[in-house]
């Protein structure tokens, strides 16, 4: 019945190399990403100083696959009122779920995930008072690409990594490979990385001067 919250050793941070508690001013930014069978956590914080970020904490909830829907929910609306009170987040973003899903079983993946969503938003507004932000996967994508291309879901742990400065701090499985939960947890910090730079403010760009029309329009 009860879900399995895995948190990896990565939680320990060394404060000289991820500065995320030495702020005295900061925001916190809680980042989820959403399915029936696995979510990923993450928070970022933000100096309201300098600007700085850091990853705080980064880890991931196996929901309980047992009971009835209502069973799981609410083990599911204990989890998000357990992670409110850990981190006590100034902004909760979470990826909104795809409408349409290409090649998937459509309404049968859609229904219950559409259901989980909504269920962890409402907990997060009775506990907070303010709404959850939304972001589409394509948006939050664009926000965390390093090239041209669109990235695979493959490629976000090291996109992340990489704007943080940071290694990523992969979860492997008993065989030495990537637990499939290393791109929840890079989907979860993707999730705050991309508001965060959606909400920065965009760099004025300097008029051209008068002078310099009147004569651009004069020699022409």
């Amino acid at each position: 019945m009860k879900g399995r919250l895995k948190r990896p050793l990565f939680r320990f941070l060394r404060l000289d190399i991820y500065p995320c508690m030495a702020y005295k001013l900061y925001e916190t930014i809680l980042g989820l990403d959403i399915s029936t069978t696995t979510i990923g956590i993450s928070t970022i914080n933000k100096s309201l100083d300098t600007g700085k970020i850091a990853l705080c904490n980064v880890e991931y909830f196996k929901p309980p696959k047992d009971g009835n829907i209502f069973e799981r929910l609410v083990k599911v609306k204990e989890f998000t009122s357990d992670l409110l009170k850990r981190f006590d987040p100034d902004v909760v973003v979470i990826e909104d779920y795809a409408r349409f899903m290409a090649g998937s079983s459509g309404a049968a993946t859609i229904i219950p995930l559409a259901i989980f969503n909504t269920t962890i938003g409402l907990t997060v507004f009775e506990k907070t008072g303010k709404e959850p932000v939304l972001m589409n996967v394509n948006t939050i994508r664009k926000w965390i690409k390093t090239g041209e291309e669109r990235l695979a879901k493959e490629e976000i742990p090291e996109a992340v990594a990489h704007h943080l400065e940071i290694d990523f701090p992969y979860e492997m499985t008993k065989k030495g490979k990537i637990a499939v939960e290393s791109y929840d947890m890079a989907d979860a910090i993707a999730v705050a990385l991309a508001y965060l730079k959606s909400v920065e403010p965009k760099p004025i760009k300097p008029k051209k001067s008068r002078a310099k029309k009147e004569k651009v329009l004069s020699s022409s």
